[in-house]
């Protein structure tokens, strides 16, 4: 995600994706206290979602908050496993798979 801060205008814009772009920006203006007509959320390519876009992360709030600090465009990226381990909404699993090997370790079946 990105957010950038306009100092002249005191806009406040973020690229993210997001399955509810209209939500994360009332949240976003309360969290930070901050003018709702001021804040846009422009939401990219959403992908699999699955719920877990729809809630306001903590690294949004951070990033907002420096923009706004440096007057400059603050990105925050994560890879997949971080994901993974951030998300707020998620399905907890467990999974049990029986596979046969080869000596040499070639996968036979599952």
């Amino acid at each position: 995600m990105v957010a950038s801060f306009e100092r002249g205008s005191g806009d406040l814009t973020l690229w993210l994706s997001t399955q509810a772009p209209h939500q994360e920006r009332g949240s976003l203006a309360h969290i930070l206290g901050f003018p709702e007509h001021k804040l846009r959320v422009i939401s990219v390519d959403v992908g699999g979602g699955f719920g877990c876009k729809i809630d306001v992360y903590p690294e949004t709030v951070m990033a907002a908050v420096l923009s706004i600090d440096v007057a400059r465009p603050v990105q925050w990226v994560e890879e997949r496993q971080e994901v993974f381990t951030s998300t707020i909404h998620g399905r907890g699993e467990l999974q049990y798979v029986q596979a046969a090997y080869s000596a040499e370790g070639a996968l036979l079946g599952m």
